[in-house]
């Protein structure tokens, strides 16, 4: 039986050779596709596996609440402070807590997650109880509850610093340890003062 003829860029070729080139060009696509695929899932994967999580979130949506929190009552406490200790303390509060909310917010941006920059109304409300005070009982009561909330700020910091798998909030919480644990030593001594007097 006659072979079929096919062509190939202007050249005849017969059936088996035609089969051959056929056999070639769909290995050649099979690799090429299994690359792209590959190719695909890598970038999909790696930025899966360096996203927020939702702990992460919840984090950041919390921290950044409560570093409004101690801003505010910073700005009270250097207002309004009774001792200079307090007041010298609650303004680095204010300057120190504006600056890592802006690290803070600024890692949220980054990866699509909003943040509310107001206080919320549980944030409004620790606000006015914190201030609701004046003289030597809020100074007394401003320090004691700096240290606690402190204390807790690290562990939370610390956790997460371990725990989460996105480099850029890893960065900014690990950047911020030594200020928070700074801000431990300062309300300790300021409560030690005050106790003291």
């Amino acid at each position: 039986m006659q072979n079929i003829l096919y062509f190939y860029n202007g050249a005849r070729l017969g059936k088996v050779a035609f089969a051959l080139l056929l056999s070639t060009v769909f290995s050649i696509f099979g690799t090429a596709t299994a690359i792209c695929q590959t190719s695909s899932n890598n970038p999909a994967s790696a930025a899966q596996s360096t996203s927020l999580s939702k702990a992460d979130i919840s984090f950041l949506k919390e921290a950044y609440q409560g570093g409004l929190y101690e801003v505010e009552v910073g700005k009270y406490a250097a207002a309004n402070g009774k001792a200079s200790v307090v007041r010298d303390f609650g303004q680095q509060m204010a300057t120190d807590h504006t600056a890592l909310n802006d690290k803070l917010a600024a890692v949220a941006s980054k990866n699509g997650v909003t943040l509310d920059t107001e206080p919320t109304a549980l944030t409004t409300t620790k606000i006015k109880t914190a201030t609701v005070l004046s003289g030597t009982p809020f100074d007394k009561t401003y320090a004691r509850m700096a240290v606690h909330d402190h204390k807790s700020d690290i562990k939370a910091f610390e956790k997460i610093a371990a725990e989460t798998s996105n480099p850029e909030l890893k960065a900014a919480v690990k950047d911020a340890l030594p200020t928070l644990r700074h801000h431990l030593m300062m309300a300790k001594s300021a409560k030690a003062t005050l106790a003291a007097s």
